[in-house]
């Protein structure tokens, strides 16, 4: 009875060290990687407008940090179901990282571009604005 209880108690002292050490060399391993974080990806001359015709828009824009990547437009209607859903998406030029998107802007909703992350670049979310209706 003394030895198993001797034998447990030894048993729990040598997990306990391998669970500390294990967590000391992760956090040592993580710090290296927390300092290399990586830049939001870029976008240049980011413009939308409605077009002459009403509720006709267009978003027009560089990608410059990843160019030939996919960009998605997302919207999110107020009063909706909860959280942004998929409109469409393009891919950007893969010389100049040039896109345009024409949408058809709906009555109080509000929209946004989004950049997946890469091996290079991290996420980015950029807001266009809500389309209002009088």
């Amino acid at each position: 009875m003394r030895m198993t209880r001797f034998a447990t108690a030894l048993l729990a002292v040598v997990i306990a060290t391998i669970v500390g050490l294990t967590a000391t060399t992760d956090a040592r391993a993580a710090a290296p990687a927390a300092e290399k974080a990586l830049p939001r990806h870029t976008v240049a001359n980011l413009r939308t407008f409605e077009s002459a015709r009403d509720g006709i828009f267009y978003t027009k824009g560089n990608v410059t940090s990843a160019p030939g990547i996919r960009v998605w437009l997302q919207a999110h209607k107020n009063g909706g179901r909860p959280g942004y859903q998929g409109v469409t998406s393009v891919v950007s030029a893969r010389s100049t990282g040039a896109f345009s998107i024409r949408f058809v802007g709906r009555c109080n909703t509000t929209y946004r571009i989004v950049l997946k992350p890469t091996v290079n670049y991290t996420y980015l979310v950029r807001q266009l604005g809500t389309v209002t209706c009088s």
